[in-house]
Parts: C-alpha cells; structure tokens; sequence
C-alpha cells in the first residue's frame, strides 16, 4: 500500500493532544464507529455520514498501518513525537476514506477523509471547538520545526451544522496540497474531520461528504 504525502500529514489532528493533562483514557462507553451500507455510524458521539462507494475505505489495519509510518516522520520533532505517543491514551484515529484506491492509485496527492477525536471533558480550558482548535494551532506549531501557517479559521456553517474550521497550506518534494480540519465537541469528546485535497474539485467533493453529517439520538 503507498502512503502518499496526504497521509502522512493528515494525522496531524489526532497528535494535537493537550500534552499538559493527566492521560485519561476514553469513556467505558466509547465507541469507534462502524462503517456499513455506504454509512458510517457512531452511536456514542450520535452521528452519521454518507460516503461514496466508490471512494476506497480503509481498513482497521491500513489505519493502524498508516499511523505507524506517522511517529517516524521526520517533519515531527522529537516533543510532537513525544506528544503523539501520550496522545494515543486520550485520542483515537476512527475513520479514513481515500477518493482513490491507494493500491493503484499513481500521483502524489490522494485526497482523503479522516475522523479522529479527542476526549476533553476534564480539560477546564476547552469549552467549545473555537477553544480546541485555537490550542491545537498552538500545539501543532510546537510540535515541528517548521513554521505552521493557517488560514481560514473561523466558525462555519455546513447543511445546518457548525463548525470550527481551519486550513494548512502544505509544499512538499514541489506538491501543493491543503489540509482543512472542522471540529466539533460531540459527547465529552472533539471530533475532528480532516480533508486533505490538491484542487477545488476534490475538495467540493470532500465538503459535500462532511455536509451529510446528521445527528443521531
């Protein structure tokens, strides 16, 4: 399976971890998720999305898989290295979808669709997603070398339903790509939503899929 360059920076949402909390881990209850019939479904944070059958979904081990190759990426320093081991406590990766299959898939960019949370219910300081997203942007920065830009933070609304969102604009090896994250706080815990994309098209199609988001008892 390759690992494009998306992938690997993708999962810059689930090392975003509040790194001065005691490591809790999740609630007893807590729930990965299954997707099923073009669906993904997660009871405990009450929600569902629609994803194409055509886009490729990736297994539980090709996720575990893809974070493996993440704590040895070198655009990591050795605090986000260290801060994405103790993350693994608190935050979990629990969906990815690929919108083209990554075995025979031949360019750089493969634009993708992660979910990830985080739980923060014992952390005083996040009350909202405005307030999660403006200490991941801190942590993010602190966590490579690099200097971080973001654009486009601001509090959105998709289909009736809002989120906090904000974009990184990613060069790597001459390869343009964006990384744009919407997070909300659903049940004690932040979901994050990331979509990575190298031009307009992919990313309609990518926001159209988010758009699906309905809230389930």
């Amino acid at each position: 399976m390759k690992i494009s360059l998306t992938l690997i920076t993708i999962f810059i949402s689930s090392a975003v971890i509040l790194s001065g909390c005691k490591e809790k881990g999740h609630a007893q209850e807590f729930s990965y998720g299954v997707y099923e019939n073009g669906k993904y479904i997660n009871k405990f944070l009450g929600f569902t999305l629609d994803i194409p059958e055509r886009w490729y979904v990736d297994s539980e081990d090709e996720l575990k898989k893809v974070m493996g190759e993440l704590e040895k990426d070198d655009s990591f320093n050795e605090k986000g290295k260290e801060i994405i081991k103790k993350g693994k406590v608190r935050s979990a990766d629990l969906f990815m979808a690929q919108l083209n299959n990554p075995y025979t898939f031949e360019a750089i960019i493969n634009p993708s669709f992660v979910i990830n949370a985080e739980r923060i219910d014992d952390v005083k300081p996040i009350q909202n997603a405005e307030d999660y997203m403006r200490i991941s942007r801190r942590n993010m920065q602190a966590m490579v070398n690099e200097p971080v830009i973001f654009q486009e933070a601001a509090r959105v609304e998709l289909n009736g339903n809002q989120f906090d969102r904000h974009t990184i604009e990613n060069v790597e090896y001459g390869y343009k790509y964006k990384t744009t994250q919407f997070c909300e706080i659903m049940n004690g815990y932040a979901v994050i939503f990331t979509l990575s994309y190298a031009n307009e098209m992919d990313r309609k199609e990518l926001v159209k899929c988010l758009s699906s988001l309905e809230y389930k008892d």
